[in-house]
């Protein structure tokens, strides 16, 4: 028999949780395997191959390549890049829309110019090849033509992803079954990896593929009380015996489910943070500009791809401990985070506590998220309407023993 704390258990997964279990879903393996090595030849990287075709994304990740090179790869976050990328477009001081049009000088691009000079060169090509019907005397028609092309640029790139992951995922399409014939590797990685921070009791460690379908056989004790909230595409609910009364969530979409040509039925989103679209300070500067960024937000695009309500987050009047693993904590999904310290009112919940984990895959990764969570819990509290509280709500989750970093052994 297998059994579970008596508490409700939200864990948030990031894509440290598919990288623990050896799947190379980062940007970085996607763009290797399939920007990279596929289109590289002119900034002297692999052979070009024959037959493909790349858009305005997937170029303008090879000129941060060859601007920034390939040591770390710190730059290859394509969320900040289309942050940046929309910001440089539509908001800048020397907008590069206008530049496109030919409506100012250019004399004013300074910073990574070989980035820029290839934004405002793709731009140019647009409004010469494109054949949709817009004003090119009104700024405005031609800023809404640009997004149009931007977005469908974007999703290019999404359903290339969801392509190149599910082929690390499910068996190629020749095979009958697919479903059958997945990876089974990552998926008794993720079982295991799961159980572990669920606090599931389970005899031995599952190894191999009959005993990660003889688990289905098992009973998860309060296994209604788990739910998870994944920022990952990958499909676990519908790949692993874990039954079907837990709750799970992939928040920014999910895979096909099968192996297909062009993943039209992917769902998977890449985006900004909501903040982005909404200044600092209430000004209608840039309203028009703000309001066609938008639909590049995540929550934004979540909302559109809506098909009915389903329950994501346990009830915030019962004991709860909200677990974080493999999640970046970056800037682009602060709201998710605001909203949930928000609904659960963690400054004055007793009941709430916070874990969040890191694994032992670098000698610096204590101290980052250290860092990471530092900086996420002080963000949260200057949202706070008392400041007062603010300051001190990081003392006061620490003094009631409500908030730890602490390692999780992934193997």
């Amino acid at each position: 028999m297998i059994t579970q704390q008596k508490k409700n258990n939200l864990l948030i997964i990031g894509n440290g949780f598919d990288l623990a279990c050896k799947l190379p879903s980062s940007y970085l393996d996607f763009y290797t395997a399939c920007i990279k090595d596929t289109l590289g030849e002119p900034f002297g990287l692999q052979q070009t191959k024959r037959g493909q075709t790349f858009g305005f994304w997937e170029n303008l990740l090879l000129e941060y390549e060859k601007k920034f090179g390939a040591k770390d790869y710190l730059w290859c976050d394509i969320e900040k890049i289309i942050k940046d990328t929309l910001g440089t477009i539509f908001l800048s001081g020397d907008c590069l829309l206008n530049l496109a049009l030919g409506i100012q000088e250019n004399d004013s691009i300074l910073q990574l110019v070989h980035i820029r000079k290839y934004i405002e060169e793709q731009l140019k090509n647009f409004f010469n090849t494109n054949t949709l019907k817009f004003d090119r005397k009104s700024i405005d028609s031609a800023k809404k033509a640009v997004c149009a092309y931007l977005l469908k640029e974007l999703n290019l790139l999404e359903s290339r992803f969801c392509k190149y992951l599910n082929k690390q995922i499910v068996a190629p399409a020749e095979i009958k079954n697919p479903i059958r014939d997945k990876n089974d590797d990552y998926f008794i990685r993720a079982t295991n990896l799961l159980i572990k921070l669920f606090g599931f009791i389970i005899y031995k460690k599952i190894t191999t593929n009959s005993e990660l379908r003889e688990l289905e056989k098992h009973y998860f004790d309060d296994k209604r009380n788990s739910f998870v909230l994944s920022f990952n595409y990958t499909p676990l609910l519908d790949n692993i015996p874990l039954g079907k009364a837990w709750h799970f969530t992939n928040i920014h979409g999910q895979l096909c489910v099968k192996s297909c040509k062009n993943c039209k039925k992917s769902s998977i989103v890449f985006g900004i943070d909501n903040k982005a679209v909404f200044p600092e300070k209430d000004s209608n500067e840039n309203e028009f500009e703000l309001s066609l960024i938008k639909q590049f937000s995540k929550t934004y695009r979540v909302l559109k791809m809506q098909k009915k309500q389903t329950q994501i987050l346990p009830s915030s009047a019962e004991p709860l401990v909200i677990k974080v693993f493999g999640h970046s904590l970056n800037e682009a999904d602060y709201s998710y985070f605001q909203s949930i310290f928000d609904y659960y009112n963690i400054y004055d919940n007793s009941q709430v506590s916070l874990i969040f984990y890191y694994s032992t895959w670098c000698d610096t990764e204590k101290h980052d998220k250290t860092e990471a969570v530092y900086k996420l819990i002080n963000e949260y509290g200057a949202t706070l309407t008392n400041k007062d509280q603010g300051k001190n709500l990081m003392h006061k989750l620490l003094l009631e023993n409500r908030l730890s970093v602490e390692q999780i052994d992934t193997e």
